[in-house]
């Protein structure tokens, strides 16, 4: 998956990570050489201090696996970066709602509204059956693959990527349908992910 795929989806929700970013790493004391330090031992060695200064000012993308890797490194959740301030519009904060999970999702079949917490859980569910997987063998392999190990977060952005239709009646309809291919379309992915990988002789670690 090409980066632009893995985009926040707005600049003016990377402006917004930004702006979090800044007053988060005043309030932890951490510079942004530690903030590039900690990104580099993350896994980003692209990232350099002129790196987060380009993305506390709003000039720089923002991918979503960088997103995580920016909560792993300060050690707060991923909403810590997008919760909204008086400068965002209503869309964008609709937006970073959907991304931290605040928005309750339809399920994967589309049979109404459920709990974050147990839309996660239907999710993982259906792919671990139809993989043959366990949840943490599926948490690895969506981060070797997406850069991030939370499969519900992948579907949702998928869904929110093409953007938000002009009413909320026709976003239900719209939405119900784009997680049913979002979801189809990562399972067959992910199968081909692990048809490729080479297996291990049988006896060895």
């Amino acid at each position: 998956m090409d980066r632009a795929t893995r985009e926040t989806t707005t600049p003016e929700l990377d402006r917004l990570v930004g702006r979090n970013l800044r007053k988060l790493r005043e309030e932890l004391d951490l510079s942004q050489t530690d903030i590039a330090e900690g990104m580099a031992a993350a896994g980003f060695p692209a990232w350099r201090k002129a790196t987060v200064a380009d993305v506390e000012r709003g000039a720089r993308k923002v991918t979503l696996d960088e997103l995580a890797g920016l909560a792993d490194v300060t050690e707060h959740k991923l909403e810590r970066f997008l919760v909204p301030d008086a400068d965002l519009s209503a869309d964008a904060a609709r937006r970073a709602k959907v991304l931290t999970g605040k928005v309750k999702p339809q399920t994967p079949d589309g049979r109404g509204d459920v709990s974050v917490e147990r839309d996660k859980e239907k999710l993982e569910s259906f792919l671990t059956g139809e993989l043959g997987l366990d949840v943490d063998e599926l948490s690895k392999l969506c981060r070797e693959m997406y850069g991030h190990p939370d499969v519900w977060l992948e579907r949702e952005r998928r869904v929110t990527a093409q953007g938000f239709p002009e009413s909320y009646e026709r976003e239900r309809h719209e939405f119900r349908a784009r997680r049913g291919h979002a979801t189809r379309a990562m399972l067959a992915e992910m199968r081909d992910r692990i048809q490729t990988k080479p297996t291990k002789p049988r006896g060895t670690k």
